[in-house]
């Protein structure tokens, strides 16, 4: 079956007086980030990696492609079957590709993340009020379906900073 576990400490690595300026503030989060991602793909199995074009996921994929052996690493993205303005699939594949990962792109029906609304929130380990509930969970459940053991994904990023064009378009309509 499918299972969570969490990989990082949310702890203070650092006092916030030990930053002086800007670029050794970027330059700690650059070291974080990849200490972060590389001890969070730390396994003897084949891994994937869950890819949208959103910031996080593809932030991920790039520390982790330039640290880790691609042998053992893979991307995989969830797309529609019919043609979306939403399907994120292409961009993921073309920048799996720039990246030289391994890429799945999985095309399913629309109605079928529909229709996985109780599957889902069945299944799922805590409540996710997001939209894309679903849509991790079939990018789940396909990675597990493929023997991968280890799927990684970035959640949130997209969501905080406007990571995705809708939402810009989304906040000029409703700021008229």
């Amino acid at each position: 079956g499918l299972y969570s576990k969490s990989s990082y400490n949310i702890s203070p690595q650092f006092q916030d007086n030990d930053l002086d300026n800007v670029d050794q503030a970027i330059s700690l989060a650059r070291y974080f980030s990849k200490k972060y991602v590389t001890s969070a793909f730390d396994s003897d199995v084949p891994q994937v990696i869950g890819l949208s074009s959103g910031l996080d996921s593809s932030y991920i994929s790039a520390i982790a492609s330039n640290s880790l052996n691609h042998n053992q690493l893979h991307t995989i993205s969830l797309g529609y079957s019919t043609q979306s303005s939403t399907d994120e699939s292409s961009a993921a594949a073309n920048f799996a590709k720039s990246l030289k990962l391994p890429h799945i792109k999985v095309l399913i029906p629309e109605q079928d993340i529909t229709r996985s609304y109780l599957e889902t929130s069945f299944n799922m380990q805590e409540p996710i009020t997001d939209f894309a509930a679903q849509f991790y969970y079939a990018i789940y459940k396909e990675s597990a379906n493929r023997g991968f053991k280890v799927i990684q994904m970035g959640h949130g990023a997209d969501e905080i900073s406007c990571g995705y064009g809708w939402m810009i378009d989304a906040i000029r309509y409703f700021s008229k």
